[in-house]
């Protein structure tokens, strides 16, 4: 709690003197782990939350990041959901405290836990997470009587590999940077023949550049590698639009110019086809 809350212990320890009692229990010191862990009051909410989510029971001596922690395993809206349960359980111990001390009045148990789910409640249209289609996280959806968040349905669309012509050569490309520029890297996925095997793999650093640059230079140097092996029938497959359109219209950057011009009067045949 970074101390900041003026419970007894902190209040003592500024040399006030004072006679301290936890106000919900009267039998302990108020301090702060006795307030929001030890206290007969706040071992039933914490137990009441533990149980809702399957957790191991809660202690003062887990900490509070440990007791964070705990919901690393579940969806991650659940795992907002646990954020907001347990920032409000202390939430309302400390205000259960002062209605008690300054206004004579005693919140009960079931009070409390009403508006814990009251603020996980409100805490939902915030969520931006999803939860698992498990029985475990919609029973702990009941049981905060919350509304379930599903992610999107994954649609079903029909894909088919086509291999390439007789004597022809497919070469499936990828070329990317991180960042723009950035660091990129180029390769081709596969060589295959019309049989569908596959001829060999190629890929490479290539330094510092752009994505479209990355793009055009795999396309060069994927072909460079196909002549060198005597493939001169080839198909070219790339998601990139813009590069392809380059090499078919021929508006290859001046860089790159003669390298293509080159590896083209060794080609016999050449087609391009986007992803």
């Amino acid at each position: 709690m970074n101390h900041i809350l003026p419970y007894d212990e902190i209040v003592q320890s500024k040399g006030i003197t004072l006679a301290s009692t936890c106000s919900h229990c009267f039998s302990a010191a108020e301090t702060e782990d006795h307030m929001f862990f030890d206290c007969p009051t706040a071992k039933v909410l914490w137990c009441w939350a533990s149980s809702t989510f399957s957790f191991s029971d809660i202690s003062v001596h887990d900490g509070c990041k440990a007791i964070l922690e705990m919901s690393k395993v579940l969806s991650s809206y659940l795992n907002d959901l646990w954020f907001t349960m347990a920032f409000s359980i202390c939430r309302w111990l400390w205000n259960s405290r002062e209605k008690i001390r300054f206004d004579e009045t005693k919140m009960s148990i079931k009070e409390i836990q009403n508006n814990v789910l009251r603020d996980i409640s409100n805490s939902t249209s915030l969520s931006k997470n999803n939860i698992h289609n498990t029985t475990f996280d919609l029973q702990g959806i009941k049981s905060l009587y919350v509304n379930c968040k599903f992610g999107k349905v994954p649609s079903i669309k029909s894909c088919m590999w086509i291999l390439p012509d007789n004597n022809e050569v497919k070469l499936c490309y990828d070329g990317s940077s991180l960042g723009n520029p950035g660091s990129s890297g180029i390769g081709i996925i596969f060589y295959r023949d019309w049989e569908g095997r596959v001829l060999g793999t190629f890929f490479k650093s290539v330094g510092s550049t752009t994505n479209y640059l990355a793009e055009v230079q795999a396309i060069i140097d994927g072909v460079e590698k196909a002549v060198q092996r005597g493939w001169y029938k080839l198909w070219i497959v790339f998601y990139s639009y813009a590069a392809i359109q380059a090499f078919i219209t021929n508006k290859i950057l001046w860089k790159f110019r003669r390298k293509w011009m080159l590896l083209l009067s060794y080609i016999q045949s050449i087609r391009f086809s986007q992803t």
